[in-house]
């Protein structure tokens, strides 16, 4: 790992310590998901963390298997009150590009501690491209 890799995860994962509810203790998740313009898959590990009524930040670390390398992603979600639909913007960072996205999500609750969610996002100034991604938060 380089070291801009390294600072990126520490500064993402330290994003959590922001304050939030008390009601709401954050939530991991694992996910998969598909890079169509280089054609990679990657796997997904993230925290999502309520910081106000309205928005959530979700720092992640991802692996690319096509390129073989981590990448470290960080998302504000926008929440649209009374659906389950949200908005994204982020960065994302790999040894080889990195890039901004934009997007957005919707989330599927399967019970009172477990819900899904569905996200597409287009990476762009980079590492450019389409991505869908899909996981379970636990």
């Amino acid at each position: 790992m380089t070291k801009k890799l390294i600072i990126g995860l520490l500064l993402s994962f330290a994003i959590i310590g922001f304050p939030a509810h008390a009601d709401n203790k954050g939530q991991f998740a694992a996910s998969g998901a598909i890079h169509f313009d280089n054609q990679s898959f990657m796997l997904q590990g993230r925290y999502l963390k309520q910081i106000s009524p309205k928005t959530r930040i979700a720092p992640a670390l991802a692996f690319d298997f096509d390129l073989e390398e981590a990448v470290v992603d960080v998302d504000l979600q926008v929440i649209n009150p009374g659906t389950r639909y949200y908005g994204i913007a982020g960065y994302n960072y790999g040894d080889s590009e990195s890039g901004m996205n934009i997007g957005m999500g919707m989330n599927f609750n399967y019970n009172e501690k477990t819900k899904g969610f569905g996200e597409v996002k287009y990476i762009f100034f980079g590492w450019s491209g389409a991505v869908l991604n899909v996981g379970v938060y636990f």
